[in-house]
C-alpha cells in the first residue's frame, strides 16, 4: 500500500513511530528498519501483531467503505474479505493493489465480500520498495 511518511512522532534505539497517510485515511504505526524521511512515499506491508479477537477488535460492519484512521492508540483499518484460507487466514482489500494478510482462526462467521473493522495497537509498517 503507498503511503506518505507525516512526521516522525517517536524515535528511539527501540522503535520508530511514524504518522502517515493514505488514500484511505491516516494513522499511526511503528517503523521497521532506517528512519523513513518526512514527506517521501513508500509502499509498505502491514504486519498486525495483535491476537485478533471477533467481538473484541475485529467485527463485521455494514458500511462497505474502505478506510485507515486513529482512535485511542488503535489503527482502525476497514476493509472487505477477499479470501478465506482453511487454516484461518484471511486476505482483506482496501482497493485492488492494497491488500492485508490477517490470521484470525475462526472464519465461520464470515464469508468472501464481507467488510470487517479490524483495531490493532501492535502494527509495523515495512517498506516494500527496497
Amino acid at each position: 500500500m503507498k503511503i506518505i511518511v507525516k512526521r516522525i512522532i517517536e524515535r528511539s534505539k527501540d522503535r520508530i513511530l511514524i504518522w502517515f497517510e493514505t488514500k484511505f485515511g491516516s494513522g499511526a504505526a511503528k517503523w521497521d528498519g532506517e528512519t523513513p524521511n518526512v514527506g517521501s512515499k513508500y509502499f509498505v506491508e502491514f504486519n498486525i501483531n495483535d491476537k485478533l479477537l471477533w467481538g473484541e477488535n475485529i467485527n463485521k460492519i455494514t458500511e462497505n467503505k474502505p478506510l485507515i484512521d486513529y482512535q485511542r492508540n488503535n489503527l482502525i483499518i476497514h476493509g472487505k474479505i477477499d479470501q478465506i484460507y482453511d487454516d484461518g487466514v484471511i486476505v482483506i482489500s482496501l482497493s485492488p493493489a492494497s491488500s492485508i494478510m490477517l490470521d484470525v482462526k475462526k472464519t465461520d462467521l464470515i464469508k468472501v465480500g464481507d467488510f470487517i473493522e479490524i483495531m490493532a495497537s501492535k502494527v509495523t509498517l515495512y517498506n516494500s520498495n527496497i
